[in-house]
Parts: C-alpha cells; sequence; structure tokens
C-alpha cells in the first residue's frame, strides 16, 4: 500500500466514535430534461414521430472541416 494508504487506514482506525447509522426517505429521480429548438420537449424514450423530427431539423457537425466551417 502506499504511505497516503497506509496513513489514512491508521488514522481511522484510531477513530474511537462507536455508533449506528440509519437513514430513510424517498427521493425522487426525473428524467433529464431535453429541449430541442424546431421540436421541443424530447420524450424519453425518445418516440419514433420525434426522431423524423429531430432529423429534419439536424445539421451535419463541421468537426473536422477546418476552415470549411461555415460552408456545410
Amino acid at each position: 500500500m502506499s504511505s497516503v494508504t497506509t496513513e489514512l487506514a491508521e488514522v481511522l482506525n484510531a477513530v474511537q466514535r462507536p455508533g449506528d447509522f440509519y437513514a430513510s426517505g424517498v427521493t425522487e429521480l426525473s428524467a433529464p430534461r431535453l429541449t430541442v429548438d424546431g421540436v421541443g420537449r424530447i420524450a424519453l424514450p425518445v418516440l419514433p414521430i420525434q426522431v423524423q423530427q429531430l432529423i429534419a431539423v439536424a445539421e451535419q457537425a463541421p468537426y473536422g472541416r477546418g476552415p470549411d466551417l461555415g460552408e456545410l
């Protein structure tokens, strides 16, 4: 083990705090919200009609085109 790991283990072993821990409750997990200009809010899972709408408003990314960025 590295010296940091060893030192941390030694420090944690020296802690003298006996006790029990308990947590409860409910946490709501909401789906990410995705909004696309020209389409609106996207449902998850993506609906077939929205796939067609996304294709209609999509533009090819200029990545790797160098000075031709504006000439798609």
